[in-house]
């Protein structure tokens, strides 16, 4: 799946220390992604749109169609064509797989409708930017990133590595494998602090 998606997390929104926290309590910064719909000058270089089972439509591809078609995470989630509900993670890796694509994008509309699996504030992306120098990983140039042995260089982060942590990762991964211009505002991020 060109790596996107490849970790798992149960999304349990724990914060970096993995105990008990309290929601909406950061100073960080939250993230600016890009007005509109956006997409790559060109696809990421080791991404690879793998196609459905006897002709059919992968599932990245209909996932993604539907999320460009207005339907929210939780929705596509909850109504799969197996009859069997998936995470909101899966599907939010579904999605970032037609980004680094280089398909056209509602970046903000995605990060609104992600929930607990909200991308990283300023501080948690300088930690994983951080946490890849310490483990000389470059998200970039490597297609399959092992996400926990990546999320061990940070900081206060113990073998448990708690789900909170995966989806940040994808998100930063995703961001910076698509080339997307990330910034931060004035605005304090809601995220989970430690109590």
């Amino acid at each position: 799946d060109g790596g996107v998606g490849a970790a798992s997390g149960g999304g349990t929104g724990d914060g970096a220390g993995g105990g008990a926290v309290k929601r909406g309590c950061s100073s960080a910064r939250a993230m600016l992604l890009p007005a509109g719909n956006w997409s790559a000058p060109r696809p990421w270089a080791l991404a690879v749109g793998k196609a459905g089972k006897k002709g059919t439509a992968a599932a990245w591809e209909v996932s993604y169609g539907r999320f460009t078609q207005g339907e929210s995470v939780e929705a596509i989630a909850m109504s799969q064509p197996s009859g069997r509900p998936i995470q909101v993670g899966t599907v939010i890796g579904h999605i970032f797989q037609g980004l680094v694509l280089g398909r056209p994008m509602d970046l903000q509309r995605l990060s609104s409708s992600s929930g607990q699996e909200a991308p990283p504030n300023e501080e948690e992306w300088g930690q994983l930017e951080d946490a890849a120098a310490r483990a000389d990983v470059d998200v970039v140039q490597v297609e399959n990133v092992l996400l926990k042995e990546l999320l061990l260089s940070v900081p206060g982060v113990g073998p448990d590595v708690p789900s909170y942590w995966y989806s940040k990762a994808r998100w930063w991964m995703s961001l910076k494998r698509a080339g997307v211009p990330v910034s931060f505002g004035d605005a304090p991020s809601k995220r989970a602090c430690p109590l």
